[in-house]
């Protein structure tokens, strides 16, 4: 993109930098003209919309160059470079490629998983030989690294299943030594699998609470006070209470909007924090961080978030595992329940990530708030049964697209550094009481939504209520007690005392087209 803006002479720049809304069908002709002459902006038009030839496919050669360099860096003890080169090869791999007559996917996160257990990253490791084996179930290497890992996090009983399989499923002489070695020091030296028990029920516990807050299951407190929207002269319409609300109190919760029974939600990643967030809440990746099987734009922090994001699971794996040999009951079903805890239930074509994978990839290019007024758009075409938009003007489509201003929350982070480094909090109230003077908090953006009721609420500069996101949900809980029928009031930008009263009104009109 900034190749091609480069290439727009001064004079058209300077045209249509200076020119007014009424003015767009001229410069937006000026434009298309100027374009259809230029191969690059053809170019990347067909790099943007072929699947096959696209900007953000898959692309085999390259996950294997990554692959070797990840293996001379592992080579060489260099981890931390090891991992980023089989991350970024994961992210390029084609599912169904093969290397040496092996799944190429299912090894790169075998070899990932051997990274993370050099890392002492114990749970990460383990979930990359849970996804290998997904792809691969019969893959020994990836049963012996689980069996390993397990052992490692004291969980024994199930280092000796996963060793078990492992030695059902390796071929050679010198594997099933080596495996039956191993095998003998977890029943000579830990006989006792009571810790294991414990271990598990703990992992267990930790997983749900993880997916309960992934999912807004988790509050501090349930939601009873009830709100109505009311029109006023002044701003408009607004949000109210009938009742008086005490301070610190809860009163909204919402997801991003969606416009389909399918969850499109109306939300998007920020450029500047795609390598280091989740697509789909938002949250800072973990070091097992999950691309989508199908183009190598958006990363994850978990399978599940792919699968909500519209991604899907491998399906080799099943109750018919496809292993050789007899297993004793015990260990079929060992097998078959360990991809089940990573399955959301059956594949979806969610349009929110459609936009990128293989189809229109509008959030590698565009701004944010263009991207999100053209789902509105597109979405809402859909809905009236207007799918077939091709005999729509192309002006048209611009105009309506550069015109609209979509009412859009930024989904932010609080940064806390203090005498122990950076570390990520989530912001539950701007107004806490004896707060670490030694802390410098830092905003930082990380996403932006459409939040259909939150957008009701209005701009004060002296606010009474504060907007924090666990994830991408929103919450809005008042700094201060609120009488009945009193306006609930956010602050849109810099608080009272931050900047004078001029730039903080040039702000709202700039930003939110807002006069206060």
């Amino acid at each position: 993109m900034e190749k091609l803006k480069s290439l727009i002479p001064d004079s058209l720049k300077r045209m249509v930098s200076e020119s007014t809304p009424d003015e767009l069908p001229r410069t937006c002709s000026f434009l298309l003209d100027f374009f259809s002459d230029v191969e690059p902006f053809h170019q990347m038009v067909r790099d943007l919309t072929d699947p096959e030839r696209s900007l953000c496919g898959k692309n085999k050669d390259a996950s294997l160059e990554l692959k070797r360099k990840g293996n001379q860096c592992f080579l060489n003890e260099d981890y931390a470079m090891a991992l980023t080169c089989y991350s970024e090869a994961l992210r390029l791999a084609p599912i169904d490629a093969e290397d040496m007559d092996k799944n190429l996917a299912a090894t790169l996160y075998l070899n990932r998983a051997f990274v993370l257990h050099k890392l002492d990253l114990l749970k990460e490791s383990r979930r990359d030989c849970n996804r290998a084996l997904q792809i691969s179930p019969c893959y020994a290497k990836a049963w012996y690294r689980r069996g390993k890992v397990n052992v490692s996090l004291g969980n024994h009983e199930d280092a000796a299943r996963d060793l078990n399989i492992a030695h059902k499923v390796e071929l050679s002489l010198g594997g099933n030594r080596e495996i039956e070695n191993e095998l003998k020091i977890i029943s000579d030296q830990h006989g006792s699998s009571a810790s294991s028990v414990l271990h598990d029920q703990k992992l267990e516990i930790l997983e749900i609470c993880t997916v309960l807050l992934t999912e807004n299951f988790w509050t501090d407190e349930p939601q009873h006070i009830k709100l109505k929207c009311v029109t006023t002269t002044n701003k408009g319409r607004e949000m109210v209470s009938p009742s008086d609300i005490p301070p610190a109190s809860l009163v909204h919760v919402e997801e991003p909007y969606a416009m389909s029974q399918c969850l499109a939600y109306l939300q998007i990643i920020l450029k500047h924090c795609r390598e280091t967030h989740c697509h789909y809440c938002l949250n800072d990746l973990p070091p097992d961080k999950v691309s989508c099987m199908s183009c190598s734009i958006p990363l994850y922090c978990s399978q599940h978030c792919q699968i909500r994001a519209g991604g899907h699971v491998p399906r080799n794996y099943s109750l018919n595992h496809g292993i050789e040999g007899n297993l004793s009951d015990n260990l079929d079903r060992y097998i078959s329940e360990i991809p089940l805890s990573h399955d959301s239930g059956p594949d979806a074509d969610i349009p929110e990530h459609k936009h990128e994978c293989q189809g229109v990839h509008w959030p590698a290019i565009l701004p944010s708030d263009i991207v999100l007024a053209g789902r509105v758009l597109i979405k809402s075409l859909a809905q009236r049964s207007l799918a077939d938009i091709t005999n729509f003007a192309e002006m048209l489509i611009v105009m309506l697209i550069s015109q609209i201003r979509v009412n859009s929350m930024a989904i932010v982070r609080m940064k806390s550094a203090d005498v122990n480094g950076l570390s990520d909090l989530f912001r539950k109230s701007s107004h806490s009481e004896g707060a670490l003077t030694s802390n410098v908090e830092q905003v930082v953006r990380v996403g932006q939504a459409i939040y259909r009721a939150g957008s009701l609420f209005n701009h004060s500069c002296q606010p009474n209520i504060d907007a924090y996101f666990l994830s991408r949900t929103l919450f809005i809980r008042t700094t201060e007690y609120v009488a009945a029928e009193c306006p609930l009031e956010l602050s849109y930008g810099p608080q009272v005392g931050q900047w004078d009263c001029k730039e903080r009104r040039k702000f709202l009109e700039d930003q939110y087209s807002f006069r206060c």
